[in-house]
């Protein structure tokens, strides 16, 4: 009479739960630059229209105090002016180099040159009427007519508002449309980072 002897069956142990991904770090990274990135926007937009401020005001103030020689808002205005001018100058700076750094520039170059050409555009035909405008008022200011009193007066005028013209499309028209094209493809370039390609069906 035979025994059937049949060997044990061994059961394959579960493997072991996947570990939770770590978050990456470049995502992290991103995100605080882009965060650093607004606050620099902001904080050069502020710059810019207090520089713009001061240019007017210490205009008007000179016109004010036409026969003064020395005029004590004057002088605060045009040092408020310089100050905000070189702040606002290396904030815009430190504003590209945090984009940079994002590689968002690298991944939205074909979508982001085009609408910076069109404003570039916009931005040289309002320079050249406007630095026209300062350059009239410039040569009227060198070579006054001699039978007229108040020439250089409207020279000064002439000159001045040249040179407020390009302030105002550089710091309200030029500067804003760029930093906020540029905010809208970084936040798109970050959301795709995120998200990851799609998948192929």
């Amino acid at each position: 009479m035979a025994f059937s002897s049949s060997a044990p069956m061994s059961v394959p142990s579960p493997s072991p739960p996947p570990r939770p991904a770590l978050a990456p770090r470049e995502p992290r990274s991103r995100r605080l630059a882009l965060v650093a990135a607004d606050m620099l926007m902001c904080f050069c937009l502020a710059t810019s229209w207090t520089c713009f401020a001061s240019h007017v005001t210490a205009v008007i103030a000179e016109r004010t105090c036409r026969e003064d020689k020395y005029c004590l808002v004057v002088e605060v205005a045009l040092h408020v002016y310089g100050v905000a001018g070189l702040t606002s100058v290396l904030a815009v700076l430190a504003f590209a180099l945090l984009l940079s750094n994002t590689g968002t520039w690298a991944e939205k170059k074909q979508e982001l040159l085009p609408g910076f050409r069109r404003i570039v555009m916009v931005e040289v035909v309002f320079f050249i009427a406007f630095a026209l405008l300062l350059d009239v008022g410039a040569v009227l200011m060198r070579f006054p007519p001699r039978n007229s009193s108040h020439a250089r007066i409207i020279a000064s005028d002439i000159f001045d508002g040249g040179v407020l013209g390009l302030e105002i499309v550089t710091w309200f028209i030029m500067f804003p449309s760029l930093a906020l094209s540029a905010r809208r493809m970084s936040r798109e370039a970050a959301a795709q980072a995120e998200i990851g390609p799609p998948a192929l069906t």
